[in-house]
This record gives C-alpha cells, sequence and structure tokens, in this order.
C-alpha cells in the first residue's frame, strides 16, 4: 500500500461564495513513483483525481466527477503564505488562485 495523504479547504467562486472540499491522495509505490489517486468532494460533488507529485512543492492532478465533467489542477506550495495555491482549468475557463 502506498502513502495516504489528506486534502481539504475552501475556494471562492461566484455565486455561490465560499466552498469547503475534503479527500485523500494515494501515493503509488515503490516511493521513487510520484503519482497518486483519490477522491474528492465538493459543493458540485464527489470525484475521482489521478495525478502526479511534480516536484516536492507542485502538485498537478485531473479531477473527474461522477458526471464527466474534468477539471486540470496545477498547485504550487506557497512557503510564505504555508498554502497550496494554483490553479484550474476544464470547461472553456481558468480559475487563478491568490
Amino acid at each position: 500500500m502506498g502513502n495516504l495523504f489528506s486534502i481539504a479547504g475552501i475556494y471562492g467562486i461566484e455565486p455561490y461564495g465560499i466552498l469547503p472540499f475534503g479527500g485523500f491522495m494515494l501515493k503509488d509505490e515503490p516511493p521513487t513513483k510520484r503519482t497518486f489517486m483519490g477522491k474528492i468532494a465538493d459543493y458540485f460533488g464527489l470525484a475521482d483525481i489521478n495525478g502526479n507529485f511534480a516536484k516536492e512543492d507542485n502538485i498537478q492532478f485531473e479531477k473527474t466527477y461522477q458526471s464527466g465533467k474534468s477539471l486540470g489542477y496545477h498547485l504550487k506550495f506557497n512557503k510564505n503564505k504555508n498554502l497550496w495555491l494554483g490553479e484550474y482549468t476544464g470547461n472553456n475557463l481558468i480559475v487563478s488562485g491568490k
């Protein structure tokens, strides 16, 4: 079994306001592999995630909802804010966090 990580947070999107999300990532074995899979639940439903740890401070993953809608995420760890920040793309949009 790989390493298990939890993921949780909030994001803001108009017109819904501030929304929570949470889930898990299971990193593949062996330890040198940088890929993971998992699940995330948010306001819009349950989604599968598959991605990779590009570097220690970068995560990229694809989030696919049960409806088939898919979003691509790229997050970078901001050491000054002690937060993962980034953007997601899909459905002809790009959304960036600050």
